[in-house]
């Protein structure tokens, strides 16, 4: 047990760097992973967030269903709950 315990870490070294490529492979996942995905989707999910919220607020506050307390809460509520959501993901 004790003389192949390395054996498979030696064959693990040839897959580092499997991408290939390089820094320009390195920089375009950078690019795709980084700004395309992660900044630009989080800015569409707070721009759904927050006009889904706008309509949700005007509604309420239309039929009177909350106050002024409970309205300079809603940011924090909204904020709390999309951080909740995105930084935690159900699992199915």
């Amino acid at each position: 047990m004790a003389s192949g315990g390395a054996h498979h870490l030696l064959r693990r070294a040839g897959n580092v760097g499997r991408l290939g490529g390089g820094v320009g492979k390195a920089m375009e996942q950078w690019l795709v992973e980084g700004w395309l995905y992660i900044i630009f989707m989080s800015v569409a999910i707070g721009a759904i967030i927050g006009f889904g919220s706008l309509f949700a607020i005007r509604f309420a506050l239309r039929r009177k269903w909350i106050d002024s307390e409970s309205f300079l809460l809603w940011p924090t509520a909204v904020g709390v709950s999309s951080q909740s959501m995105v930084l935690n993901p159900v699992r199915s």
